[in-house]
């Protein structure tokens, strides 16, 4: 869920109910992950990062999602999806 503002992303807000993860950032006031201060990882290359991506409701929407992740996934280090 995220709320915008003239424009711009000032509120976000992610549940992750398989690992019980809330994840919530304010513009210019940081990120938690349940409550506990989270920052943007330093990986300078794709291959060490985690990609967390989400897959739209819809029968059809996994398997466009899948045609997605299937190349990205030798290039990254995990996919998490919500």
């Amino acid at each position: 869920i995220a709320v915008a503002y003239e424009g711009e992303v000032v509120i976000g807000v992610l549940y992750d109910p398989h690992m019980k993860e809330l994840f919530t950032a304010i513009r210019g006031q940081g990120a938690t992950i349940n409550g506990e201060p989270i920052e943007v990882g330093q990986e300078e290359r794709l291959g060490d990062a985690t990609v967390g991506m989400e897959s739209p409701a819809g029968s059809q929407s996994i398997v466009e999602c899948l045609k997605v992740i299937q190349p990205l996934m030798p290039a990254v280090r995990t996919i998490r999806m919500f």
